[in-house]
């Protein structure tokens, strides 16, 4: 089945689902949100309309049979922006189909349709952003040319569709949470959803641009690696006191060093080092706010062996020594534990 819709108009779509699936349509100020449920597919499908040329669809649905969404050019060649959560959806102009956790960027031509592919059966969690280049880049012109790749992406397109297929980038996947369903039925949260919305773009967009300066290398991660990063940085914070080293984390993850520190950088923002000391101070700030342990007991109990070292680091973080924190939660100065 073909479903058609146009660049220029966003919404056109959701006419089509109407008419298709008989979906009930639901509109507020910015867009539309429809309902299926309907022998051929269900769930449901938002589309959005934001400020400075920003438009976006998010899929949380199924479909009965394979679905091709045809979208027309030929009055417009935005960019597009694509992030799925499972794994199935095709997209034309890409090698393969979209993985788990990534994105792709879609350089769209004048007169060359794109078409984006659902397989019958399967779930989509897909999230989509449509770009006016020009209105898009009104304001953002500086930022834009500190890179040359958004340079590239952004300049006047070539007379063929393009795409690029990200590495994958999980935490995007948390954000993409955010965008539920919920909040998008609250019309009244149209200001938290385009904040939500312009992070997603900015992590894709930086992503797009990390991957481009590494074409050249071979350690971009994939996402198997980085759920493996994950899953040992939730073991570290439910036990913060092992013994933890990088060649163990290394051992641990299969990853060698190098990889190990990109992945923890991609994921927290972080090294892994650094990463490991704030969960141990974290775990000892809760220590000394709800047990009866002295300070050197809560060296011990977070795995480090240096107490001048734990109350520099310590006062670094919370702007007290050790004792003084301890003292002031015992007295109701502290309400809670910082993080």
């Amino acid at each position: 089945m073909i479903l058609n819709t146009y660049a220029n108009d966003p919404l056109s779509l959701q006419e089509n689902l109407k008419h298709t699936f008989d979906a009930i349509c639901e509109k507020n100020e910015f867009g539309k949100r429809a309902i299926l449920d309907h022998p051929q597919g269900s769930g449901e499908v938002y589309c959005q309309e934001f400020h400075d040329g920003v438009s976006m669809e998010l899929y949380d649905c199924t479909f009965r049979e394979d679905i091709t969404i045809s979208i027309q050019t030929a009055d417009a060649n935005p960019l597009y922006f694509l992030y799925s959560l499972l794994p199935g959806v095709g997209f034309s102009h890409l090698p393969r189909g979209l993985g788990n956790f990534q994105a792709a960027v879609v350089r769209s031509s004048k007169n060359d349709p794109l078409e984006i592919y659902f397989p019958k059966d399967i779930p989509i969690q897909l999230l989509i952003f449509k770009i006016d280049k020009e209105l898009y880049c009104k304001n953002r012109n500086k930022l834009i040319a500190k890179k040359e790749a958004l340079q590239h992406l952004f300049e006047e397109q070539e007379t063929v569709s393009t795409a690029h297929l990200c590495s994958p980038n999980i935490c995007i996947a948390d954000l993409y949470q955010k965008l539920s369903l919920s909040t998008l039925k609250d019309p009244n949260g149209i200001y938290f959803l385009e904040a939500e919305a312009n992070l997603i773009l900015g992590h894709i967009l930086t992503q797009y641009v990390t991957d481009n300066d590494l074409k050249e290398t071979n350690w971009i991660l994939t996402t198997s690696e980085l759920e493996r990063v994950r899953q040992m940085a939730n073991r570290i914070c439910q036990d913060p006191s092992d013994a933890y080293t990088i060649q163990e984390l290394s051992r641990r993850t299969g990853l060698n060093p190098y990889k190990l520190q990109e992945a923890f950088k991609h994921l927290y923002k972080s090294t892994a080092v650094k990463f490991i000391q704030d969960k141990r101070l974290i775990k000892a700030a809760e220590l000394l706010g709800t047990s009866e342990y002295n300070v050197t007991q809560v060296v011990e109990e977070i795995g480090l062996s240096s107490k001048s070292y734990f109350s520099k680091i310590f006062k670094a973080k919370y702007s007290c020594c050790p004792k003084e924190y301890q003292d002031q939660f015992k007295n109701r100065k502290i309400l809670s534990i910082k993080v």
